[in-house]
C-alpha cells in the first residue's frame, strides 16, 4: 500500500516562523531603546536590573537568553522527572523547568546576588521553588565552605583560585559535592551551567545511578579542551553518550545508554 503523501504546509503555516522572528526583532529594538524594568519570556515575567552587563541585557532583550537549555528542557523533561539545576542565575531556566511540570526540582547557586535575583523572578510570577545557596565542589573537597568572588557579570562567577585582589572581595558559601546532592535528592535530570566548574565536579565514583539525562553548558574557553575531554570521558564511563539530536552549540545533552 503506497504511503500517504505528507500534507503541504499552508501559506499561513509557512509564514508563521517569519512573522514570529519579525515580532521578536521589533521587541528587541523596543526593549533596547526603552530599557524596561521587566520583560515577558515564554509567558513569564522576568525582572530586569539595568546594572547587568550589556551582554546579558542584549541576550534577554533578544529572547536568546539560555534558549538552548530552555528548548532542551521542554523536549526532555517529563512529569516523572526530578530535576537538579546547578547554576540558577536569575531563574529563567528554573521557570522553564517549572513549565515542564517535573515531579520535583531543586535549584542551586553559589552567588547570593543570583539567589536574590532568582527569588525576585519567582515572586514576579507568584511562584516558589526550593532554592539553596551552595557551591558545587569535587567529591574529595575537604571543608564545609568555599571562597567565591561574585562577579558583576554573573556569567563569570565561579569557584576558583583567588588572586589577592579577588580575595579581598570574596565571600564564604556552603560547599557540597554533586555526589552528595545526588545521594540526597536522587535526580533523574541534571541541568548544569556553572561557568567552567563543570570539569571539576564529576568523579568516576559519583553516584549518578538515578540520572538519565544531563543538560550541560560547557565553557571550553575557560577550562581548556583537555579538561573538557577528561570530563566527557568520566561521563562516558558512567554510561552516558552525547545526544547530538538535542545538543545545540555549547549546550550538550547527554543521555544514559
Amino acid at each position: 500500500m503506497p504511503s500517504a503523501t505528507p500534507a503541504t504546509p499552508s501559506f499561513g503555516q509557512r509564514l508563521r516562523p517569519f512573522a514570529s522572528e519579525i515580532g521578536r526583532r521589533f521587541r528587541q529594538i523596543y526593549r533596547t531603546a526603552s530599557r524596561p524594568s521587566s520583560i515577558t519570556l515564554d509567558g513569564f515575567t522576568i525582572p530586569i536590573e539595568n546594572k547587568w552587563s550589556n551582554n546579558i541585557l542584549r541576550s534577554l532583550y533578544s529572547e536568546a537568553y539560555e534558549r538552548p537549555e530552555r528548548e532542551a528542557i521542554e523536549r526532555l523533561v517529563s512529569s516523572e522527572d526530578r530535576v537538579l539545576e546547578l547554576g540558577l542565575a536569575i531563574g529563567v531556566v528554573a521557570l522553564a523547568i517549572h513549565k515542564a511540570k517535573p515531579a520535583e526540582s531543586l535549584h542551586i547557586d553559589a552567588n547570593p546576588e543570583m539567589i536574590a535575583a532568582s527569588e525576585r523572578t519567582m515572586r514576579a510570577n507568584d511562584l516558589s521553588f526550593p532554592i539553596r545557596l551552595s557551591a558545587i565542589v569535587p567529591s574529595g573537597f575537604e571543608g564545609e565552605t568555599v571562597s567565591i568572588t561574585p562577579a558583576e557579570d554573573f556569567w563569570s562567577t565561579r569557584v576558583e583560585e583567588l588572586s589577592e585582589e579577588a580575595a579581598a572581595r570574596s565571600i564564604e558559601v556552603p560547599a557540597i559535592s554533586l555526589s552528595a546532592l545526588c545521594n540526597e535528592f536522587s535526580p533523574t535530570v541534571l541541568v548544569i551551567d556553572i561557568e567552567g566548574m563543570e570539569c571539576d565536579i564529576f568523579d568516576r565514583d559519583d553516584n549518578l545511578g538515578s540520572v538519565h539525562t544531563i543538560i550541560l553548558e560547557i565553557h571550553a574557553r575557560k577550562t581548556g579542551c583537555e579538561a573538557q575531554r577528561d570530563m566527557f570521558q568520566r561521563l562516558f564511563d558512567h554510561g552516558f553518550y552525547i545526544d547530538f539530536r538535542n545538543t545545540s552549540g555549547e549546550v550538550v545533552v547527554l543521555q544514559r545508554l
